[in-house]
């Protein structure tokens, strides 16, 4: 949270938006190079390049002023600024750079780094976000639907692998035709996940070599659509045949999700609605803790905010005891995961709405592609 006595007194950020996207949130204007954002009550400005000039001006957000930088270096900026507002204490990102910070303190100016967003009001979605974040879930969703179509079209060789038009296919052929899908529909993708086997043991893996069948295929995907605001899916499929330890596991996540997004509503602890999986898991026989010095069973966060950023608050964890809102758009996505068989997770996305939960993924749940 912001100190109050800060939170009086100014916000200020040197950054680009593809960095800071409280940069964006709060001016509305989007570039790739750093421009200052400055606040103070109701006097709110973004000072950009003479390139960015025009653009800004057409772009920025109702109530934001536009000033052009002409002969000022940024310290002079923000001391103008200050000086003729009374505003000598600013709230400023956690990772600010430690330069300006230190040239801003020899002059007088004090800041104040704040963990998490300057604007926490981002937690809670407007119906136009809403709007932007189910254009990300649907680009997310038909890229989906193109990486489980040539699974399908796929065929399995003598040795297990699985076969695309005569070539063994591999995760990151599979994650470029994902990727490809998610171009044509205007978005950006990064670091999309196709980890199969033993590799989906580690939830972040990317996934690397050639698809077996009978094992399974964690993918995860998370676009950004033009609006800069993103999507997130995940989904486990197993090519030709499961194992009865896969559809346990299977079967169980399915339950969770459904559980979790029906207990999910305003003013239910963040933490709570975590440890209501994480207690369904263990009533279902699966352990978590180490198996040898790795991690193994449910033991990450139950789901995330998702909005200009992918992974934002509120966090769906035990650490959080901070209750839901009307407004905030989570994942629920838990995952079970053993060093000697793979992992598995499914992720859907929601928003809680005045009583209770709405499910925002269409994608249907079912593992097995024959």
């Amino acid at each position: 949270m912001i100190n109050t006595e800060y939170k009086k007194k100014g916000k200020l950020i040197i950054s680009s938006t593809e960095k800071s996207s409280d940069l964006y949130y709060a001016s509305g204007f989007s570039a790739p190079d750093n421009f200052i954002y400055l606040e103070r009550a109701a006097d709110k400005r973004i000072f950009v390049s003479p390139l960015e000039y025009g653009r800004a001006l057409k772009e920025k957000k109702k109530g934001v002023l536009v000033c052009e930088i002409r002969n000022e270096n940024t310290v002079e900026i923000v001391k103008r600024f200050s000086s003729g507002r009374g505003a000598e204490k600013f709230a400023v990102p956690f990772d600010f750079p430690l330069g300006l910070a230190t040239k801003l303190t020899k002059e007088g100016i004090s800041l104040k780094p704040v963990e998490g967003s300057l604007f926490p009001r981002r937690e809670v979605k407007s119906a136009s976000e809403l709007s932007k974040i189910k254009t990300a879930l649907e680009t997310a969703e038909s890229a989906m639907k193109k990486a489980e179509n040539i699974l399908s079209e796929s065929r399995v060789d003598k040795n297990g692998f699985i076969t695309w038009h005569g070539e063994k296919l591999s995760s990151g052929m599979l994650r470029r035709m994902i990727d490809m899908e998610i171009v044509s529909n205007g978005a950006f993708s990064k670091d999309t996940i196709v980890a199969c086997g033993l590799q989906s043991a580690d939830p972040h893996q990317r996934g690397t070599g050639f698809l077996k069948s009978s094992v399974p295929i964690v993918i995860d995907i998370f676009p950004r659509d033009s609006t800069l605001y993103w999507g997130d899916i995940t989904r486990t499929f197993v090519k030709w045949k499961a194992t009865h330890r896969f559809s346990r596991i299977h079967e169980t996540l399915r339950e969770v999700v459904l559980l979790a997004a029906q207990k999910a509503k305003p003013g239910i602890k963040a933490s709570k609605l975590h440890q209501i999986a994480f207690d369904y898991i263990k009533s279902q026989g699966f352990r978590t803790g180490k198996q040898g010095a790795l991690n193994c069973g449910f033991f990450h966060g139950l789901g995330h905010g998702v909005g200009l950023d992918v992974h934002e608050e509120p966090r769906i964890s035990p650490k959080n005891d901070a209750p839901l809102q009307k407004g905030n758009v989570i994942t629920i996505e838990p995952g079970l995961y053993y060093p000697d068989f793979g992992g598995v997770r499914i992720e859907d996305m929601i928003v809680i709405g005045e009583k209770d939960a709405t499910v925002l993924t269409k994608y249907h749940k079912n593992p097995l592609i024959p």
